[in-house]
């Protein structure tokens, strides 16, 4: 079950402001996106620049006659001034180049518009980009997982973890032995952070990335590499006060405007859960805030934001979007269900729910303001609210999902409701490459990471 306070009234309904829907995140209108031609639109604007280019071309020389009448200068003066200078073939230079551009620029655009009307689209962007990525699944099991357990062992026996496998398993590890292991969520509005910690926590490179980054102290504290791995990367100390329940500023308070009740909670409780989450959790806060701080963490925000901040380079941002900002409006952000993404969004993660694999990806969806409560199944989706894949089913087109309240419980849902209820997926791609290179700097170096020290 849910813990007791997850009503999130004050908490994640108004977080939601952050995460990019209007307060209170209620029905909100459809997207009207499907109605502009983006080629059309693309082409009008490259008529109108190269209208601007000509209107510049034939200016350039009227400003420079202006010019020349008001130094007052003679006939001659003018004819050799512009000889010596070439300013009228530099002029006429300019002007074909942006002819040039603008030509180049609307074939370009012609070629995407016939790519994205024909049903099997030839080598777009997208297209090129999910091709690396089946090739990297391909080779993902006998290479990239082959390669992690040398390093590891390679930094085992010369002993350069800053972490013991046994203080990773007592204080990190995902397997639980009891209730007071599991990671859960509590009081603060942060479902998109302790989704991106599970997420992370299940990604099979989880081990190496906190072992070579965190380190324990015999006084309790905690320093963390943020970056993981990273060579430049901040050392962020967590001391043992700073894993307790935190003071509410806006204790009693309420929102600016607002009729609802006021805020009831008197601390902000750090997640439940194993010492090294806890920690995971500050560290984050701290990077990201400045200092620790879960009132701003309660305020909302994007677990893609958590996961690059804490895996740098290691990591790359690959997720699926389906808000919108309507013109003219620009400060408003709309949503609307991942199931009405434009074509070339759909592919994208269409290939994605069939070839989930954790070895590449850490996904967390977030769900929609207003959601359908008739899931085929009997499930139950939050609103306003963030969950991690666990796992796919591709034949039977199911997804296993994890709430954050309990890390232990997982919610099965199809493809086609995920789609429905859902407005974004974070979607974190492992930069195998750059993960392996930071992998065998540390294994080659006598002291990597020198400013944290060895437990």
């Amino acid at each position: 079950m849910a813990p007791e306070r997850h009503d999130l009234s004050n908490a994640e309904e108004l977080a939601i402001g952050k995460e990019g829907i209007t307060e209170g995140g209620g029905i909100l209108p459809e997207s009207r996106e499907a109605e502009i031609d983006p080629a059309k639109l693309a082409m009008e604007k490259i008529e109108a620049a190269a209208t601007q280019v000509e209107k510049l071309a034939e200016d350039g020389p009227r400003q420079m006659d202006k010019v020349e009448q008001t130094l007052g200068l003679l006939p001659e003066e003018v004819v050799a001034g512009r000889q010596d200078s070439k300013i009228s073939e530099q002029l006429e230079a300019i002007n074909e180049d942006a002819k040039g551009l603008t030509q180049e620029f609307a074939s370009n655009v012609s070629n995407l518009a016939r790519a994205e009307s024909d049903p099997e689209p030839q080598d777009t962007e997208i297209g090129s980009d999910i091709e690396i990525v089946r090739k990297e699944k391909e080779n993902s099991e006998p290479t990239i997982k082959e390669a992690r357990e040398k390093y590891i062992q390679i930094l085992e026996q010369r002993g350069l973890f800053k972490l013991s496998k046994e203080d990773f398993q007592k204080y990190l590890s995902p397997e639980v032995s009891g209730p007071k292991d599991i990671l859960m969520q509590q009081n603060v509005g942060n479902c998109f952070a302790v989704s991106g910690f599970d997420g992370l926590s299940k990604s099979p490179h989880f081990e190496i990335l906190c072992r070579t980054s965190m380190a324990r102290l015999p006084d309790g504290s905690w320093q963390v590499r943020i970056p993981f791995m990273s060579e430049s990367g901040n050392v962020v100390t967590i001391t043992p006060e700073e894993l307790l329940p935190q003071k509410n500023k806006r204790y009693l308070r309420r929102a600016k405007g607002s009729l609802i009740m006021p805020d009831f909670r008197q601390y902000l409780n750090p997640v439940s859960g194993k010492e090294g989450m806890r920690v995971l959790e500050a560290a984050w806060e701290k990077a990201r805030f400045g200092s620790m701080n879960r009132s701003e963490a309660d305020k909302g925000g994007q677990a893609y934001d958590v996961l690059m901040l804490l895996g740098g380079k290691n990591f790359i941002n690959d997720s699926i979007d389906a808000r919108y900002r309507p013109y003219p409006n620009k400060d408003t952000l709309y949503e609307k269900p991942l199931a009405k993404v434009a074509y070339h969004k759909a592919e994208k993660l269409d290939d994605f729910l069939k070839n989930f694999d954790p070895e590449i990806y850490i996904a967390i969806g977030s769900s929609l303001g207003k959601i359908s409560q008739n899931l085929k199944n009997g499930e139950y989706i939050v609103k306003n609210h963030c969950y991690t894949f666990s796992s796919v089913d591709a034949e039977k087109k199911l997804i296993s999902l994890v709430n954050p309240w309990d890390t232990s419980l997982v919610t099965q849902i199809s493809f086609a409701e995920f789609k429905e209820n859902f407005r974004t997926l974070n979607l974190i791609r492992i930069n195998n490459a750059a993960l392996l290179k930071n992998m065998a700097r540390a294994a080659n170096s006598k002291n990597p990471n020198t400013d944290i020290k060895n437990n």
